[in-house]
């Protein structure tokens, strides 16, 4: 071995790194409760069409809708059902539930409840003017009557134009969030009470 030069030192052997082996990530299947949920869901969704489609007839549901044409302008209800989508759909059964959520915390003026609520929480300009108008024309002097019918109101239009525009009812939001958070008995209450009168909506307290 030949002699290393003063305060030399003896150089260590690169270390060689194994190759690293590529890691394949398997996607874990949904928890057992998770599916039971989505399946009674999709049970409970089925179920209140079957219902629905027994139990209201079309004559009411559109009576009910048509009410609509009571509170809002032209102007406004021909912006929102001439663009109709499952989206605007979804948009209206989110802002409903947050006003039959949370109407115990509004205290804005009569004609301000369901602006103050969907300008708070969610909702695009249409939308917001759709609820203020319901808001504002709707009768009611008390402020939780109030909220409560316009609520039930945007849920009506929800299902009724969904059905004019021929959506399937089980991928209409607002029908399903009534079914899945109130029952199939609720969807037919909120459709007859709606084709008589909406003042009369307020009345249909979240279950």
């Amino acid at each position: 071995m030949p002699a290393l030069p003063l305060g030399g030192r003896v150089k260590k052997p690169a270390k060689t790194r194994a190759p690293r082996e590529k890691r394949v990530e398997f996607k874990s299947p949904p928890p057992a409760r998770a599916r039971k949920r989505e399946e009674r869901r999709k049970r409970l969704v089925k179920e209140a069409v079957d219902y629905f489609d027994t139990a209201v007839e079309k004559d009411a549901l559109a009576a009910a809708t048509d009410r609509a044409c009571d509170y809002v302008s032209s102007a406004t209800w021909s912006k929102l059902t001439g663009n109709w989508s499952g989206k605007r759909c979804g948009t209206l059964a989110g802002l409903a539930r947050d006003i039959l959520e949370g109407k115990d915390q509004v205290h804005a003026g009569v004609g301000r409840i369901a602006g103050y609520v969907v300008g708070f929480l969610r909702g695009g300009r249409l939308e917001r003017a759709f609820a203020e108008e319901i808001a504002s024309r709707i009768p009611l002097p008390v402020l939780d009557e109030q909220a409560t019918a316009t609520a039930r109101g945007l849920q009506i239009v929800g299902i009724g134009v969904c059905c004019m525009q021929g959506y399937d009812l089980s991928r209409c939001a607002c029908f399903v969030d009534v079914a899945k958070e109130e029952g199939k008995a609720q969807l037919k209450r909120l459709i007859l009470t709606g084709a008589e009168d909406w003042v009369a909506l307020h009345s249909l307290r979240p279950r």
